[in-house]
């Protein structure tokens, strides 16, 4: 039986979504800032409340998240606790 174009196109989009990053402006950022991204968000945490882990602002967090600001390896360490997240894992370059 051959498959309709419905449900081909919704097999790609399955396929698609389940592979991209946590958001198309993701797409090129680092692997460790878009696995903290989805570590946080699976985790149900809002940037203010991870923020507030390491005792930054949501601001400041969001900063973090897109690359514009360096996350300390004391921050880093205390997210990757709170995230239940391997920090070898957070860190590696390939995803």
């Amino acid at each position: 039986m051959t498959a309709t174009r419905k449900e081909r196109d919704r097999a790609a989009a399955a396929f698609f979504a389940a592979h991209a990053p946590a958001s198309a402006l993701d797409a090129d950022k680092p692997a460790p800032l878009v696995r903290m991204k989805e570590a946080r968000r699976a985790a149900g945490l809002s940037q203010a409340a991870a923020g507030q882990l390491i005792g930054k602002t949501q601001s400041h967090f969001a900063k973090i998240e897109r690359g514009e600001v360096a996350l300390s390896a004391a921050d880093a360490l205390t997210l990757c606790k709170a995230l239940a997240l391997d920090l070898d894992t957070l860190l590696s370059v390939t995803s």
